[in-house]
């Protein structure tokens, strides 16, 4: 039987608000995880991504995974130009110069509208580069109305959903059913069956492997 090889399409590193003093959280964690759990590799992206300066953020992770890119691959975070982030020509084009293949957004973390003004800028450079983009719901005030939003703006590219819970499935099943290029990931959607009921009302590949590091345990 052929070797199966493990690909943790959701994986963080990084210090962030709230982190338990005794939480592991750096890169050399990471790794050690990935090695345990058997994981051949990740996309990874730093936590202050989320939490601090997006662009530092960037920048620290290429730096910190250069080492081993082999292994770990780059998931930037990605916003609307203005407020000192690049317009989205000029952003897709360092995304070439890293060789970054996904970018993750979280509009509802930062209460950024979902509308054609804000997005269409940067979803336009995205899409003609072929950039996975990761939307990630925010469980405690996450909206599925502004990721369905979202998720019309952004139809033309292939998007992965991250952060939905087991109490979410009929609105996922509803994302899934409206979406034919969205794909889903696990490590929090942790339902009853959820993986076998997934892959073959939508099929197996838009459901992928993800673990949710460092967060939770591979």
């Amino acid at each position: 039987m052929k070797e199966l090889f493990y690909f943790d399409c959701n994986a963080t590193y990084g210090p962030h608000p709230g982190k338990h003093r005794e939480a592991r959280w750096t890169l050399e964690h990471l790794l050690e995880d990935l090695d345990l759990a058997g994981i051949a590799g990740a996309l990874v992206q730093h936590e202050q991504g989320m939490h601090g300066d997006p662009l530092l953020a960037n920048r620290t992770l290429i730096n910190d995974i250069q080492p081993h890119r082999k292994r770990l691959f780059p998931c930037w975070a990605a916003f609307p130009g203005g407020h000192g982030f690049p317009d989205g020509r000029t952003f897709a084009r360092q995304l070439k110069d890293h060789d970054v293949r996904a970018v993750r957004l979280a509009p509802d973390l930062f209460g950024l509208p979902p509308t054609e003004s804000r997005w269409g800028d940067l979803r336009d450079a995205l899409v003609a580069e072929g950039i996975l983009v990761i939307m990630t719901i925010d469980r405690q005030c996450g909206d599925f109305r502004t990721i369905d939003a979202m998720l019309r703006l952004f139809q033309d590219g292939n998007t992965l959903l991250t952060g939905h819970c087991w109490h979410h499935w009929q609105a996922v099943e509803h994302l899934m059913a409206e979406h034919p290029r969205l794909h889903i990931e696990f490590s929090t959607f942790q339902a009853n069956r959820a993986v076998e009921y997934f892959a073959e009302r939508f099929g197996a590949d838009r459901c992928l492997f993800g673990t949710g590091l460092m967060g939770k345990a591979p």
